[in-house]
């Protein structure tokens, strides 16, 4: 008994010597939350839990402190989609056609709602034709007691959130995979029709529509008083939010997709997005469209970045047999000069994809929680 009391005192007075000298530093691994199959989604931080999907088909609580599970549900279909909360409840989508409402802290089921999506064929990324690469989801927005999400059967629903009562439905041209965006009166959402729509928030009419010339997959941001938007048609948009028309667009002239959707910067004058085959992260000036700064991804840049003090966050996915070398990758980026703070190199994993991050980081507390494709939530010092 003597010596297990010698024995701990010995290792608080190591660590009380040595506290300073083994703390964590930035982009320190923390710890990690376990799924058993690839995460496309983005992890969502509700209190003390962290909510994420998978492709095993399930949604994950897990303690956001001590990194234990405290629920999963299980559902018909890869989980895609990320959440979004109410006071109680935690909503998502899964690619057996459903949207589910669940109880935040037990995961019992509350409701159900049929986005009549079950039978879309998802074409994945792949080194043949049809260059078509349906592998996103939209995720449910909530707007006090409301709820949007876009669906593969081409409609945009509008939901009560205690109930799941349908309020109104927009139909698009083609299917939806972005997730929406508003502001006091209208709901932004974007189609693989190509176009970006502003609806009526309660009525679901059309106020203004518009083109772009390619499938849009990335969703729509509100900045100020601009809608951002990026296209398959190498462009991104910046158009007024309440007429709709463009404010000035930007070019990628080896004809690179524009997959990521914009993030607001540390003001309402910059914004950061990603490339697809042009392997960058880039800094933009909201007003006038021109890029600040790019940084080297050397990978598919298709999530969205996150910025939050001082850094900006991004992930890359690669694939060793696209024509051109695509590598996966983490990266967090100084927002003021576009330099390479720190990196970790993901694992690979044995499909087309071969590895890498495409759902957003969640930041927290000091911490960096980052979906790896390998089924990992790995969790860094910020």
């Amino acid at each position: 008994m003597k010596q297990h009391l010698r024995l701990v005192l010995i290792m608080i007075s190591i660590v009380l010597l040595f506290g300073k000298a083994v703390a964590a530093e930035s982009g320190d691994l923390l710890g990690s939350l376990k799924a058993q199959g690839q995460i496309w989604s983005s992890p969502k931080l509700d209190g003390d839990l962290v909510y994420f999907g998978s492709d095993d088909g399930n949604i994950y609580a897990y303690y956001r402190n001590s990194k234990t599970l405290k629920w999963r549900y299980t559902t018909g279909g890869k989980v895609r989609s990320s959440a979004a909360f109410s006071t109680n409840a935690v909503f998502f989508s899964s690619d057996d056609g459903l949207l589910y409402a669940l109880d935040k802290r037990s995961g019992k089921l509350k409701w159900k709602f049929n986005l009549n999506d079950k039978d879309a064929n998802r074409i994945l990324p792949a080194d043949h034709a049809p260059w078509i690469f349906d592998y996103t989801k939209s995720s449910p927005v909530v707007d006090g007691d409301v709820l949007y999400i876009g669906s593969s059967d081409h409609h945009l629903y509008t939901l009560s959130t205690s109930t799941g009562e349908l309020k109104w439905r927009f139909r698009a041209g083609e299917r939806i995979r972005a997730t929406a965006t508003f502001n006091d009166t209208l709901i932004f959402i974007s189609s693989w029709d190509g176009s970006t729509y502003a609806l009526n928030k309660q009525s679901g009419k059309l106020v203004w529509e518009h083109a772009s010339q390619a499938r849009i997959v990335s969703s729509p941001v509100r900045i100020g008083d601009n809608i951002i938007i990026g296209s398959r048609d190498t462009r991104i948009y910046a158009l007024n939010a309440q007429q709709g028309h463009v404010v000035w667009h930007y070019k990628f002239s080896n004809g690179s997709w524009v997959e990521s959707s914009a993030a607001k910067g540390e003001n309402d004058n910059v914004f950061y997005i990603g490339s697809s085959d042009n392997k960058q992260l880039m800094k933009f000036d909201v007003n006038t469209g021109k890029p600040l700064w790019t940084f080297n991804t050397k990978g598919w840049a298709w999530g969205t970045p996150t910025y939050s003090n001082g850094l900006v966050y991004l992930g890359a996915t690669g694939a060793d047999s696209h024509w051109t070398t695509v590598q996966r990758g983490f990266f967090a980026v100084d927002a003021a000069t576009g330099k390479e703070r720190w990196n970790y190199p993901p694992k690979s994993i044995d499909d087309y994809v071969h590895g890498g991050v495409f759902g957003r980081v969640a930041v927290n507390d000091g911490e960096v929680f980052v979906p790896d494709l390998d089924g990992h939530v790995y969790v860094f010092k910020m």
